[in-house]
């Protein structure tokens, strides 16, 4: 299939009035003038600017307000879709963003609670205790237990802490693709594949370049994507600079080929993240082709996300003084 063509997918008349909802919200989002006027803003006033633009109370306090917002999109999916599997996804992906967090901050002995994302099923108090050895309770809680100790170990034997995202990353790639391939829905089939292909490749090019053993790859990688296990298997023998030819071939062509080129030559990811990020959320954008269903809802909910991602780093990062265009290098969001 084409990256560049939407599927044809037909419409659920169950999520009518749930695709209505969320559609009038995505109407309000912030464009391209709304990020303008947060970028223009000076230092002092971007939280008041923020707050004028529909986050409640950034004019005291910005990542309260953001993290209030994210928590209302979280309940709002559940209230939309209550009692559905894919109601589920907001609030996991939350607890999956924290564990990483609270694995770091407990490896590299920083403070874990300012960093906690509201919205998830476990409280920065509880996560903590959990990353420290108390008792789960509870499957979720289990599972995240689990998963830190997972991500400890992938740290241990490398001491590389992207292992520790790639770790995590590897759970919730199972999770997700359970999800959406259960949903039925080809839109969301599709972005699972994307997205394991996204973190797949990510894992496998940064320990390659780090001089890893492939081996500890594998206990990362997520049958599902469109880069089946046995590709990544006919790079290993080869050179990484070998890698981009080979990936003009395929599904994602020469745009990847050449994003991962510049990576490898520069040794920097950040060429390689752009197209995974750019690609997925074109993707996601691609919903408007879904008359009325429950991947409007999901695809809302992951893109509610990246704003308010991007707001924060562009707050951020004017509270230290970047300039405009530094800023916009840094943050990678549809509408800057």
């Amino acid at each position: 299939m084409s990256l560049n063509v939407p599927m044809v997918v037909a419409p659920d008349a169950r999520y009518a009035y749930a695709t209505g909802v969320v559609r009038g919200k995505w109407q309000k989002r912030l464009g391209r003038s709304e990020f303008a006027r947060i970028l223009e803003a000076e230092p002092e006033n971007v939280g008041k600017v923020i707050a004028e633009l529909g986050f409640t109370g950034a004019d005291s306090d910005v990542e309260t307000a953001l993290a209030d917002e994210w928590r209302r999109t979280v309940e709002l999916v559940e209230s939309l879709i209550g009692g559905d599997g894919l109601a589920k996804t907001p609030r996991m992906l939350t607890d999956f963003t924290n564990i990483a967090v609270a694995i770091k901050a407990e490896l590299f002995e920083f403070e874990y609670e300012p960093n906690h994302l509201a919205g998830g099923n476990v409280s920065a108090e509880r996560l903590m205790e959990l990353v420290s050895g108390e008792p789960p309770q509870g499957h979720i809680e289990q599972m995240l237990a689990d998963i830190a100790n997972d991500a400890r170990n992938a740290y241990s034997d490398t001491e590389l802490k992207l292992t520790i995202d790639s770790a995590i990353d590897s759970h919730f790639g199972e999770w997700l693709k359970e999800i959406m391939f259960a949903s039925g829905r080809e839109f969301l089939v599709e972005f699972a594949r994307r997205w394991l292909d996204y973190k797949n490749f990510t894992a496998y090019l940064r320990l390659r370049v780090a001089g890893f053993d492939i081996e500890h790859f594998k206990q990362f990688f997520v049958e599902g994507g469109h880069l089946p296990r046995e590709e990544f298997a006919r790079w290993e023998d080869g050179e990484i600079d070998a890698i981009p030819s080979r990936l003009v071939f395929s599904i994602y062509g020469k745009p990847l080929a050449d994003a991962v080129g510049a990576s490898i030559r520069e040794r920097n990811f950040s060429p390689m993240s752009a197209f995974f990020d750019v690609m997925i959320e074109d993707f996601l954008r691609n919903n408007v082709y879904v008359p009325f269903g429950v991947e409007v809802v999901v695809a809302f909910a992951f893109l509610k996300l990246r704003e308010i991602r991007a707001v924060g780093a562009i707050a951020r990062m004017k509270s230290a003084r970047l300039d405009r265009e530094a800023i916009s290098e840094r943050v990678r969001y549809g509408d800057i």
